[in-house]
């Protein structure tokens, strides 16, 4: 069994580490020379609930992956997730299977033409990464969503990815329809991501009045646009999932503002934007999410 994972930041860094920890044969692959080196001379290392892990594992460029490989992970930026697969779908087997785990609304649709649809597998994941040092750190709790890209396909591809990951230790739940999963990942994020990149802040930082506003009219937006776009959405759940946050994760940096901390450009329209572009299109108005999102713009995108 051969595994690529495309994207060697913290969450490519730390799913390749506890995969290979569980004994599966892994590849990371990413573009940054700096990156491929460091993992090159230290090896890949993660620090998942205080329990290091660390490994052989190779991180190599995308035209040097080798052939044959039966799944290839995405953890790229939403933006990124074509021009990764074009560079790397030449080592997928005849029937080998793409996982996207990104951010991000239709991913999907971004990947259209490249894998088949029957062999596209969608996740989203609440399991929470920072990189420091070159090592991936996690509590290790959450859980991973997957679902078939084409909800008519059958459901195979994507409970072979399910036993992958849980053979790796991550906690798995299959979704008939993932886009639910996906509306409601994307309102957690919004809830955090802008605000916390605004405010260059961890998730306890926006732990007082003004931040829980703020994030509780982002998910009613994000809430009401995904009705209007016929998608099932527990604003509940989502309320929940972000109480848990502000209890179990004060520490985290969401990505978004490591992201600004780093230089990198932020994936502001894939998330609030995202929701406010189909707002736009369905004929609402997300004023929440589209005055964040023209701030993180005008602040350095």
């Amino acid at each position: 069994m051969k595994i690529a994972v495309v994207g060697a930041g913290a969450m490519g860094a730390l799913f390749a580490a506890r995969m290979a920890a569980g004994g599966l044969a892994v590849t990371l692959v990413d573009v940054d020379p700096v990156r491929i080196a460091q993992i090159a001379a230290d090896g890949l290392r993660a620090s998942v609930a205080g329990q290091a892990l660390c490994s052989d594992t190779l991180c190599v460029a995308p035209a040097t992956l080798g052939s044959g490989q039966d799944l290839i992970v995405l953890f790229t930026k939403f933006a990124a997730l074509r021009p990764a697969l074009t560079q790397a779908c030449h080592a997928l087997a005849p029937d080998g299977i793409v996982a996207v785990l990104a951010n991000g609304l239709d991913a999907a649709g971004q990947l259209d033409g490249l894998v088949p649809a029957e062999r596209l597998v969608i996740g989203v994941t609440d399991v929470a990464a920072d990189l420091r040092n070159g090592i991936a750190h996690s509590d290790g709790s959450g859980v991973v969503k997957l679902g078939m890209g084409d909800p008519a396909s059958s459901a195979r591809p994507c409970g072979r990815v399910a036993a992958w990951l849980e053979r790796a230790g991550f906690a798995v739940s299959q979704q008939a329809d993932i886009r639910t999963a996906v509306w409601e990942k994307v309102a957690f994020n919004a809830g955090f991501n802008a605000l916390a990149t605004l405010a260059d802040a961890c998730v306890r930082d926006l732990d007082n009045e003004p931040g829980r506003r703020i994030v509780g009219s982002v998910l009613d937006e994000v809430a009401a646009v995904a009705k209007a776009a016929g998608v099932p959405f527990d604003l509940g759940s989502v309320r929940a999932r972000v109480d848990a946050a502000f209890a179990l994760q004060g520490g985290h940096r969401p990505s978004m503002a490591q992201d600004r901390r780093a230089g990198r450009r932020t994936e502001i329209e894939a998330i609030n934007g995202a929701v406010a572009a189909c707002a736009q299109r369905l004929g609402m108005a997300a004023p929440v999410n589209r005055t964040l999102t023209d701030l993180v713009l005008l602040t350095g995108g």
